[in-house]
């Protein structure tokens, strides 16, 4: 199941914008790792999967290109999160927000696990 979320990487990051800055997974599981990959990453490049979402004026959400090779520099792995958000529709016809209410929060652990926490 598809999975649409914005990151947030800590005080050097700022917080996810919606509209701006909105990417998908394809699963909960790509998404957890995406997040470990980016919050342990060294301020090295990550390819994690993601893809961009374009917005139309209509709210209407499109997936766009993989993001492809990002650099992620100065995280802090216990402050790294991505907020994930419900969505509707399909891949034809697009996609809308169904709640600009967080779903659920993906962060790290103590330990260095992905917690998943219900809003």
């Amino acid at each position: 199941m598809r999975v649409f979320g914005t990151f947030e990487g800590g005080p050097n990051h700022g917080v996810g914008d919606l509209f701006m800055e909105m990417e998908t997974w394809a699963s909960l599981a790509d998404a957890k790792r995406a997040l470990r990959l980016r919050a342990f990453s060294g301020g090295r490049v990550v390819h994690d999967g993601s893809r961009v979402v374009d917005f139309d004026e209509r709210e209407l959400a499109t997936i766009g290109n993989e993001n492809g090779g990002v650099c992620y520099p100065a995280l802090d792995p216990e402050k790294c999160r991505i907020v994930l958000y419900g969505f509707s529709g399909d891949v034809k016809r697009g996609f809308l927000i169904a709640s600009y209410h967080p779903v659920a929060v993906l962060s790290v652990g103590p330990r260095g696990g992905i917690r998943r926490q219900y809003c």
